[in-house]
């Protein structure tokens, strides 16, 4: 999935994770490779996804059958929608109008108006949809119905079913090739690609593959489909123009998902087996290197300039980032043991988003004896790496003569008071790198 681009004034590449073991969105600022916020959603959120132009994330909640709008200014739930039984995949029209999101367990899919956040249809499809892509030109949006091996074709100008194509066994995966013309189809148990004409919704091929086929990837020229089939340590490289395999290359024990690059050069793989990332030169269709990641790695995404490729990490509650200029990793954002984010999404948004002004909610010890330095906690909201902490307004004989980040919500200022210190209630002012600060007035005393 290629990352959203809009022209923010203040834009900022930002990275969500829908957290289902701690039924939570992350919210990562790319540069620091640090998480800003853990917003609460419903329970077991699966996927995520921001709207073209970055001002609002919708989360898929499959164990409170809702979706929830989140404006991405300020991290704020904006709106809680009723759509049916375990929600899951997602996908937005190309003019942000429209959200659609599957339905697994009642065999739906719930048309969500983005200018009112209220579900305007519910559409019945085939049984077991588990996912769904919608045509450039936004007529179309293809379902894949995985419980009785077809698709669903829903007619976007009135929100209504309006055909079935037969597939192969368990349509898990749907990729629409870049020019709209095809949508490629991951039987996950006949071990085949279906191929379809979106100008007539036939099949025009169906490509034997490798075992269990899962992951799809379309280079930027359109020339070569990646397959990643996680049953055989195999992703498969299909030739789009006569629908036939180049070849196969070994990546490895459950290769999951697959991304290629901007630049038509790369494909990265997570094989989540092994807990790696395999680099796939296209040129010479070989794994060129390995980079270790989360535990069970499983979704990939990218930024709009290219200069990072996320990869979530659901076992062991990370996300990893990874420069494609040295093919390196570049950082590692811990969410929690248990936070178990499957998936990610990267979009451009509000810097708002990403650098809300700190707050202050309680220090400890709140009194500190003269004569020496106490480490003082701090805790609050919105801390960042390089944060400092005054004395405010200034009191002879009292200073911070450090501070040292924890984490978003707890920073620790050595604070040292003089024997002759004036006794009493005393401020401090905490100050992000980016400027923005808050004084807390009366937060500490001194005896």
């Amino acid at each position: 999935m290629l990352a959203l681009r809009v022209a923010w004034s203040d834009a900022v590449v930002v990275a969500y994770t829908a957290n289902e073991g701690s039924n939570t969105v992350s919210v990562i600022d790319t540069t620091l490779n640090q998480q800003i916020i853990a917003v609460p959603v419903g329970l077991k959120p699966l996927r995520c996804i921001v709207t073209p132009d970055g001002r609002k994330l919708y989360v898929s909640n499959s164990n409170s059958s809702s979706v929830m709008a989140m404006k991405t200014a300020s991290n704020q739930i904006v709106a809680v929608v009723p759509v049916g039984l375990y929600p899951s995949e997602f996908a937005v029209t190309p003019d942000g109008t429209k959200v659609l999101v599957c339905n697994e367990s009642n065999n739906t899919v719930t048309v969500i108006s983005t200018a009112t956040d209220t579900a305007i249809a519910t559409i019945p499809v085939g049984l077991k949809p588990s996912i769904v892509q919608v045509l450039p030109n936004g007529s179309y949006a293809y379902v894949g119905n995985r419980g009785d091996d077809k698709i669903s074709v829903i007619d976007l100008s009135n929100n209504t079913h309006l055909q079935y194509i037969s597939t192969g066994l368990s349509p898990r995966r749907l990729l629409i090739s870049r020019n709209g013309q095809r949508v490629y189809v991951a039987n996950f148990k006949s071990n085949s690609i279906s191929v379809v004409d979106t100008a007539t919704q036939d099949i025009l091929a169906t490509i034997a593959v490798g075992q269990a086929p899962r992951g799809l990837a379309e280079t930027p020229d359109g020339a070569e489909l990646y397959v990643t089939c996680v049953q055989n340590q195999s992703t498969y490289v299909v030739n789009t123009a006569n629908n036939s395999v180049i070849t196969n290359i070994f990546t490895g024990n459950v290769p999951w998902s697959a991304l290629a690059t901007p630049d038509n050069a790369w494909v990265y793989v997570a094989v989540s087996g092994d807990n790696r990332v395999g680099i796939i030169n296209r040129a010479t269709k070989q794994v060129v290197k390995w980079l270790n990641v989360g535990k069970g790695c499983f979704w990939l995404d990218i930024t709009p300039d290219a200069s990072r490729i996320y990869v979530t990490g659901p076992a062991d509650g990370t996300v990893t980032a990874i420069d494609p200029a040295t093919q390196s990793v570049a950082g590692t954002v811990t969410l929690g043991q248990f936070a178990s984010p499957w998936q990610v999404a990267v979009a451009e948004v509000s810097e708002s988003a990403v650098h809300p002004a700190p707050k202050v909610t309680g220090v400890s010890p709140g009194l500190l004896p003269r004569g020496t330095t106490t480490a003082m906690s701090v805790f609050g909201e919105n801390f960042v790496t390089g944060v400092t902490v005054v004395v405010e307004p200034k009191v002879a004989g009292v200073y911070v003569t450090s501070t040292q980040y924890g984490d978003p919500n707890t920073i620790v200022a050595n604070v040292f008071v003089s024997s002759s210190a004036k006794s009493g209630a005393k401020g401090l002012k905490v100050t992000n790198p980016d400027g923005q600060s808050i004084v807390a007035a009366n937060i500490f005393s001194t005896p």
